[in-house]
């Protein structure tokens, strides 16, 4: 059934070597588009649990729930930045630009923190303070809010 499965025909070394090489990079790819997947209905699932323990974080934290959906969206956001290695979790790819953005929405030090919290229970790899501090160029760190990039845990 799968008797010949080379993407390209031919005999040499070179043609086997490229169809090997074809066929990781789909592989990779196909992992990459199921991860996404899923995270997205993650994200779903997630929702209904925010609403609940809103009131519970205002009570502790003096965020509003408005501004907490605000803080849920930046870690989301930072979150959405990073392409992962699937299999290896290891970043391959950050969008600093949205980092950027997603952290400047925020404007208060007990926002950044929650955003950090946040960010450690959907990423689960790295810390917000981590990758600004050892993934971002100086440049990109200076265009973050001070008060806010001092607060990052």
């Amino acid at each position: 059934m799968l008797k010949d499965s080379r993407i390209i025909k031919g005999n040499g070394k070179g043609v086997q070597y490229l169809n090997f090489v074809i066929i990781a990079i789909v592989v990779v790819l196909i992992a990459i588009v199921l991860t996404k997947i899923f995270k997205s209905f993650k994200l779903g699932a997630d929702t209904a649990g925010d609403i609940a323990g809103g009131v519970l974080i205002q009570h502790q934290t003096g965020i509003t729930p408005a501004r907490q959906t605000t803080c849920r969206s930046a870690a989301r956001e930072c979150e959405m930045a990073l392409t992962r290695l699937p299999f290896f979790g290891t970043i391959a790819w950050i969008d600093h630009n949205r980092i950027i953005q997603a952290l400047n929405s925020l404007i208060s030090a007990k926002e950044a923190i929650l955003t950090c919290e946040i960010f450690k229970t959907l990423d689960g790899h790295d810390t917000l303070k981590y990758i600004v501090d050892n993934d971002m160029q100086s440049q990109n760190q200076a265009k973050i809010k001070p008060i806010i990039r001092e607060n990052l845990v």
